[in-house]
């Protein structure tokens, strides 16, 4: 099937009920937007409700069907300074609790693990470029289903990296330096960018040139263009995502 006509049917059964299914989309810093991800699951008929926390008090996750965290220049584990991450890691944890699907990008997947049980560590040497993901078995019987097949790389951006959370299921990388996970049936955390282009990396790469400089990465690893940087894996993955909302909204 092709993407527009699953889009389309997906779309077909939000009007069926009335409404779209709503997605909190947490903003974690202005310069990481949405990407890739924005148009596609908006395309496969879910409502985004951008939440730039940085800006903004608390919300609630009722009238939510699903949370997306995203990514962020901040670490993890910088509470002191950045006042929001110990409350998103609660609203994460507590949205894994009620069953809702999930999906944390980057910073978001290392907030999703500290939630979860796992833990972060700082890197001696930021892991910054395209690579293609260091697949598990395991992601061939993910309900992402066959986002994991397709080939091509992700770009790589993170100078932390985490643990697996204890009962998480590894489905890309290694326990101690995880690429990405899922914990239960419906939440999921990607340490490399899904969202991101290379029209986003090379805005990245111009706006921040000091964090190839500390990586020890040459500028073309992020801006070249070709075969690498190819979206698909990260729309494969949202599609797949929404569909999954989509399913759990309407069981609701």
């Amino acid at each position: 099937m092709e993407p527009a006509t699953r889009a389309t049917s997906l779309d077909r059964v939000a009007v069926g009920r009335g409404l779209k299914p709503r997605v909190l989309l947490i903003v974690n810093e202005a310069s990481v937007p949405v990407g890739t991800f924005g148009p596609t699951l908006q395309a496969a008929g879910l409502e985004l409700d951008p939440w730039p926390i940085f800006a903004e008090s608390q919300r609630e996750l009722s009238g939510y069907d699903a949370v997306v965290a995203l990514g962020g220049t901040m670490h993890p584990d910088e509470d002191e300074a950045y006042a929001w991450l110990a409350p998103e890691r609660a609203l994460l944890r507590e949205a894994v609790r009620r069953g809702l699907p999930v999906m944390g990008v980057c910073l978001g997947a290392q907030l999703l693990s500290q939630a979860l049980g796992g833990r972060v560590w700082r890197r001696p040497l930021a892991r910054v470029g395209w690579a293609p993901p260091a697949l598990t078995p395991s992601a061939a019987h993910d309900p992402l289903g066959d986002a994991w097949r397709l080939p091509g790389e992700v770009l790589f951006w993170h100078g932390v990296s985490f643990t697996l959370p204890p009962g998480a299921e590894l489905l890309a990388g290694t326990a101690q330096s995880v690429e990405a996970f899922r914990a239960g049936s419906c939440a999921w955390g990607f340490q490399y960018h899904l969202e991101a282009d290379v029209a986003l990396a090379t805005t990245w790469a111009d706006t921040y040139p000091e964090h190839l400089a500390t990586a020890q990465v040459d500028r073309a690893r992020v801006v070249r263009p070709g075969p690498l940087g190819d979206p698909s894996h990260g729309v494969a993955v949202a599609e797949r995502f929404a569909g999954l909302v989509h399913t759990r909204s309407a069981a609701a």
